[in-house]
């Protein structure tokens, strides 16, 4: 779809738009751009290089899937890690030469994510060392998370997940609320940056219909158990999913909506035993997939509502 312009000089870098200095400050996705014009420095258009570096990190980011569960005690930790190095949900951002902003993410959020977590565990014996230590990671895990965000800015549910995982081991206390702050900053700028740049830059071609609220809730009912569904059970997948339409009006619609808050009430009433482990797994699930969607204007609500692509990161949660 995009590969054959990418490859060829789709970028400000290379068709002279922008230079390597004021691209930082007038696209969204500036650290993907810059990796993507030193690819084309590197080897043209020769597209076999380009697809190599999205399958090596893809495969970086597998190995940080397995190394966050193991931080976060889940057995079965390096099995989760293979079945997402080899899971055909994840074929359409690494095939794509065009997603290598999915692909440079994710490395960057499971790092930022594996170096916070010591964090989230109250140290029994603490020590000016260890202080040392733990700020340490905690400055390399806000740098990560920028560099993330820099390569997709959907990356700004982070501290959301670090807030699931805090409040699972540390029962959300108000100290660990406050040591959040400095994540909540940037990623503030960035969705506002974000929004900004999908609005009035994306979407300067083809506009988006109006929607109501209404309209956009039952739709995202209907995606996210559309997206869990194809992560839990692969079949029919398209590069390309029909158009979707929903009636607000209708009783109907509100059924996907509700059947989720239903699983989230189930899971909370359980919560002393499976329903904990099911409830952190949904939440992460729902928090990482909210920017897909759709209750905010996107380039992508223009042709489709669901996309392999847009699951990329969360996929991981199930």
């Amino acid at each position: 779809m995009d590969d054959r312009r990418l490859v060829e000089g789709d970028n400000p870098l290379v068709n002279g738009e922008l230079g390597p200095f004021s691209i930082w400050f007038q696209t969204d996705f500036a650290l993907s751009t810059f990796v993507m014009w030193a690819q084309w420095l590197a080897w043209g258009s020769h597209p076999g290089w380009y697809h190599a570096v999205n399958m090596l990190l893809h495969a970086v980011s597998a190995v940080l899937v397995w190394r966050v569960l193991v931080r976060l005690q889940i057995p079965g930790a390096w099995l989760a890690g293979a079945i997402f190095a080899v899971h055909p949900v994840c074929v359409n951002s690494v095939a794509r030469i065009a997603e290598l902003k999915n692909t440079l993410s994710l490395p960057f959020f499971l790092l930022s994510l594996w170096l916070y977590l010591p964090n989230s565990v109250p140290n029994l014996t603490p020590n000016p060392q260890r202080l040392r230590l733990g700020e340490l990671r905690y400055g390399l895990s806000l740098a990560a998370f920028i560099l993330a965000l820099m390569s997709k800015t959907s990356t700004i549910m982070l501290p959301w997940c670090c807030s699931l995982v805090r409040r699972g081991n540390a029962g959300g206390s108000p100290a660990g609320i406050v040591a959040n702050q400095p994540v909540l900053r940037p990623r503030a700028r960035f969705w506002l940056m974000s929004a900004w740049f999908q609005k009035h830059q994306a979407m300067t071609v083809s506009a988006l219909p109006p929607e109501s609220f209404w309209v956009r809730l039952t739709m995202a009912g209907r995606v996210f158990w559309f997206y869990l569904g194809k992560a839990l059970l692969p079949l029919n997948l398209n590069l390309v999913y029909p158009q979707w339409k929903v009636d607000a009006t209708a009783l109907a619609s509100y059924i996907p909506i509700l059947l989720f808050c239903a699983a989230i009430f189930v899971c909370w009433w359980f919560r002393r035993s499976w329903g904990r482990h099911a409830l952190f797994g949904l939440g992460v699930f729902a928090v990482t997939l909210f920017p897909a969607l759709g209750f905010f204007d996107s380039q992508f609500l223009t042709k489709w509502r669901v996309s392999d692509h847009l699951q990329y990161l969360p996929i991981i949660a199930p």
